[in-house]
């Protein structure tokens, strides 16, 4: 997941690279804003994933299951 995860991050600031000269009329701005959100988010999740990874890791079998 986070292999998958990391391909968004690196395809997709290669996109908004690509985008950035690219302006939306209506609004004004740069086209970059609206596809930041694809590596911006991939980011966010490997963040996400990786603390729910190292807190996996570090619960000891015997309380497994067991809530917080």
């Amino acid at each position: 997941m986070i292999a998958f995860l990391a391909v968004l991050v690196f395809f997709g600031f290669q996109y908004v690279m690509t985008g950035y000269k690219r302006l939306i009329t209506t609004l004004n701005i740069s086209y970059a804003w609206v596809t930041a959100s694809v590596p911006v988010g991939a980011l966010l999740m490997i963040i996400s994933v990786g603390q729910n990874l190292l807190r996996s890791i570090k619960t000891p079998v015997e309380k497994w299951g067991e809530k917080a």
